[in-house]
């Protein structure tokens, strides 16, 4: 490939980036209604204002006005690709380690305490339950046909493995 033809890539790519954004700014929803019914406020009529008194302000987070897909599709964005392949493989880590050590399965739960206690940080289930999903599709965990009761919730629950790999065989 050429350096022209590499740039013409990288220069159609970034216009239709910049149309994307685009046309995602004009989906943003605003609401003026809102906006005006705070602004004035039922005020009772027995209501004596004290003078001096500070007015308080109310602020409205423009994120919740935003489109859920399009508050997804921000958090992607600020994650990036590296961020999901990175949380995978520390699930990934989590799981195997546990295994190594004799644990024989774990469940959703059970793999976020672990990953909390060892990150630190505190993680969703549901981004468990997607990257979970991830490598039992790309066949690095494995379900159990039969489910068991969590340790954390006592509840029923289909646990996760990962099957030991051999390396190279021993002489």
């Amino acid at each position: 490939m050429s350096t022209q033809t590499a740039l013409d890539d990288r220069l159609a790519w970034l216009k239709e980036r910049a149309a994307r954004a685009q046309s995602q700014a004009s989906i943003s929803i605003t609401a003026p209604s809102v906006i005006e019914q705070i602004s004035t406020p039922y005020i009772s009529p027995h209501f004596q204002p004290v003078a001096g008194a500070p007015i308080a302000k109310v602020a409205i987070n423009s994120e919740a006005l935003l489109p859920t897909k399009e508050v997804q599709y921000q958090a992607l964005e600020r994650m990036g690709l590296l961020g999901l392949k990175t949380r995978a493989d520390d699930v990934f880590l989590i799981v195997a380690t546990a295994c190594r050590a004799g644990a024989a399965d774990l469940t959703g739960r059970e793999i976020q305490v672990l990953y909390e206690r060892r990150y630190g940080r505190r993680i969703e289930s549901g981004t468990i339950s997607a990257r979970v999903n991830e490598l039992i599709t790309a066949q690095r965990f494995f379900r159990r046909g039969k489910s068991r009761e969590c340790t954390v919730t006592h509840e029923m629950a289909a646990p996760v493995y990962v099957v030991a790999k051999q390396v190279r065989m021993g002489y």
